[in-house]
């Protein structure tokens, strides 16, 4: 693990949550937990993450740094399982790049108004 990453502490961690058709009755989880500790970031393991779990979303009204898989849905159970991406210790730069990444949307538009580089908030 790279220097920069220890000297920053960041870290990340990934839960999991497994809906049932009956605990999905009772507005519950079958199963909840964590499919990764929370550990110091390493490099690329955010790559490696949207690789094994495919996309995600972000919970903007959070306000935490965490995104969300898309249900991966079992159709012999009926049970639907999707994981979380918790990371702290981040920048707000940094949070839109990975942002950026794991839901191929962009946050902010760039425009250009007197002179001076504006960034808004895309819909």
């Amino acid at each position: 693990m790279s220097n920069y990453y220890q000297a920053k502490k960041i870290t990340i961690g990934i839960t999991y949550q497994i809906v049932s058709p009956e605990s999905c009755e009772n507005g519950d989880f079958e199963e909840t937990g964590f499919e990764v500790e929370t550990r110091p970031y390493i490099q690329g393991d955010i790559r490696q993450f949207k690789n094994r779990y495919g996309g995600f979303y972000s919970l903007e009204n959070s306000g935490s740094n965490w995104w969300q898989s898309y249900d991966d849905q079992d159709y012999r159970s009926g049970n639907s399982t999707s994981y979380s991406i918790h990371i702290k210790g981040i920048t707000d730069s940094t949070k839109i790049r990975i942002d950026r990444y794991l839901t191929g949307k962009k946050i902010f538009n760039r425009k250009v108004e007197n002179n001076s580089l504006m960034l808004e908030r895309s819909s």
